[in-house]
């Protein structure tokens, strides 16, 4: 049997995949500058959007939808950019702060500091101020913090109050953490970062903060990494690297994070992908917070090399002329690279050069040729058959359903694990219940894919296992914990890919700790 000729042409199409945008592995050599993977983050996320320009990004894309979690590419903008115009984003951003119905409220004071960025309204800042410090726990705190520090008024609050409070909501540990005595580096970092401007200004700032992160250091892993519910992660990394930088100082090579020779930038490396983007754990999958923590992180990290100040502190607006902003261009006029048609051109070239290798070496049996033609159709009608699409065509409400439609109620909770994270809402609620329009037949899993789609809502799965919502995985708090469904207040007998749905009925989705002994599940 002739494999030889197949080899070949299997490592000539590999090869100029590899070739393709997006494919090849980033540079990255030991001792690399980690405030250079910002700008590598940030233009993954243009070529994603497909955007022409950052412009393009803020003003045809950013500012469409305001609420749609993208306000740490905004603000990173910002801080190391000034060629950007951010007038229509300022105003539609202002726009959705005032009227939407906007969850938890440290997701409100991040659209706030955002808004803060871009030169908003100290007006609708100030409302958002004295509405949310203190609401939500320590993170409201927090946040509430980093808005008064950029001079955001208050009736109700003052900065050294609210500093004073931090500091009062320390844990026996020493730092901080949601809940407990325990010590969360995240949460500890965070704070150390709103608390930063005060390092060198009250002795009491400095000795907590000192203290919290001679703490951290002595719970890294000797690989670097630290540890979250029991899981490695990267979270921790990005923001003991960004809390240091706030500090004014170098995170990469400071020694109370050195362990067995391995930096905090050390040990994120296992968790980048060859794109660039980074995971949330060593699987590969790109992770939007991560990534987006990272991006900030460096951002930071470059701000103090270059002596330009404080990631979270905005000194001033380095804003474009809105008539000189540079590649205001339209997404529908914009100049758009069809990935189907570069895999087309791939495979036929490859295969064109795979015909002339055969022809040089004189193969004269049909069956050579025959084979090339096979894997040229059978790599067409592949390429052909897969549905490849952007995420901002994803993440759309037009979607297709045919036949007759019925509706059917759907929620989305985690308030086993409310407030755990940061990007884990502090009310449980992922979705409120929601009337989704469904065709005749349809599935609890289609109308779980769907209201996600709908509503922006990330979800995770392998064909029809259900393995993470809005970035909570299974096992991420255990190993009985993940996701599971009611179906009108009881416990689905079968898989949801195969509960069909009748009108009225109404779906639960809610995150378990552990599914043995969980009230909600009734089997």
């Amino acid at each position: 049997m002739r494999t030889k000729p197949i080899k070949n042409f299997l490592s000539l199409l590999l090869t100029l995949l590899l070739l393709l945008p997006g494919s090849a592995s980033p540079a990255y050599a030991e001792g690399a500058d980690f405030g250079v993977f910002k700008d590598q983050i940030l233009k993954l996320k243009q070529e994603s959007i497909e955007a022409v320009s950052y412009q393009d990004m803020v003003t045809n894309f950013f500012a469409k939808d305001p609420g749609a979690g993208e306000e740490w590419y905004v603000i990173t903008l910002v801080q190391t950019r000034d060629d950007i115009n951010y007038k229509v984003y300022r105003t539609a951003l202002g726009e959705y702060i005032k009227t939407a119905n906007i969850p938890g409220a440290t997701q409100r004071q991040k659209d706030a500091l955002t808004y803060l960025a871009v030169g908003g309204d100290m007006e609708v800042i100030k409302t958002v101020v004295d509405d949310t410090v203190g609401t939500q726990g320590i993170m409201s705190y927090i946040y509430g913090l980093h808005l008064l520090n950029n001079g955001a008024p208050s009736e109700l609050y003052k900065t050294e109050d609210v500093v004073n409070t931090i500091l009062d909501l320390r844990n026996a540990s020493g730092g901080w953490a949601l809940s407990g005595d325990s010590l969360d580096v995240d949460t500890s970092a965070m704070a150390v970062q709103a608390l930063a401007p005060y390092y060198s200004k009250r002795d009491d700032v400095r000795e907590a903060v000192d203290k919290v992160l001679d703490a951290i250091g002595a719970i890294q892993l000797e690989n670097g990494t630290f540890e979250s519910y029991g899981y490695e992660n990267p979270e921790g990394n990005t923001q003991v690297l960004l809390a240091l930088a706030c500090l004014g100082l170098d995170g990469t090579d400071d020694k109370r994070f050195i362990k067995n020779g391995n930096t905090l930038l050390d040990a994120l490396m296992p968790f980048r992908n060859k794109d660039g983007s980074f995971s949330h754990s060593r699987d590969g999958i790109y992770n939007q917070i991560t990534t987006s923590q990272v991006m900030y992180s460096s951002a930071a990290y470059s701000m103090m090399k270059a002596n330009e100040g404080s990631f979270f502190i905005f000194d001033q607006l380095k804003e474009a002329e809105a008539d000189s902003a540079i590649d205001i261009i339209h997404k529908d006029t914009a100049r758009k690279i069809d990935i189907k048609l570069l895999l087309y051109i791939a495979v036929t070239t490859a295969c064109v050069i795979w015909a002339v290798i055969l022809i040089i070496k004189k193969r004269k049996k049909f069956n050579s040729y025959l084979s090339v033609i096979l894997v040229l159709a059978a790599s067409l009608f592949l390429i052909h058959s897969t549905n490849i699409e952007k995420p901002s065509d994803y993440y759309s409400e037009d979607y297709e359903i045919t036949g007759e439609t019925i509706e059917c109620d759907v929620a989305i909770y985690c308030t086993s694990v409310a407030g755990r994270k940061d990007f884990i809402p502090e009310n449980g609620v992922i979705l409120e219940r929601t009337t989704i329009t469904i065709g005749e037949g349809m599935t609890a899993f289609d109308q779980l894919v769907i209201a996600a789609r709908t509503h922006k809502i990330q979800l995770d799965f392998r064909t029809d296992y259900v393995s993470g919502i809005n970035y909570i995985y299974e096992k991420d708090f255990g190993d009985l914990s993940g996701w599971m469904y009611n179906v009108n207040g009881k416990s689905a007998p079968v898989s949801a890919s195969s509960m069909k749905l009748k009108a009225g009925d109404f779906i639960e989705w809610y995150y378990t700790v552990d599914y043995q002994t969980d009230p909600n599940n009734t089997n």
